[in-house]
């Protein structure tokens, strides 16, 4: 559905969106029409880095979550 970009919305919240609309609110789960399930094929893992946070901590966190990643049951 196009590319995924992260912008503000009309009402100044952060989305991740692409084509066919708002996939997920930041730090909300994804629309329930938008959840991955055993026909997805790819998964988009975003950092947001807050002032003040070293990037070794970001660094480290997107390493922890991309291992998890392969953990995730997609049986649903």
């Amino acid at each position: 559905a196009g590319a995924l970009v992260l912008a503000p919305d009309a009402d100044g919240r952060l989305v991740l969106a692409d084509d066919a609309g708002i996939v997920a609110v930041l730090f909300q789960p994804p629309a329930p029409d938008r959840l991955p399930g055993r026909h997805t094929r790819a998964l988009a893992l975003l950092a947001v880095q807050a002032p003040g946070v070293d990037d070794i901590f970001v660094e480290e966190a997107v390493w922890t979550a991309s291992a998890a990643m392969h953990t995730i049951d997609g049986s649903s």
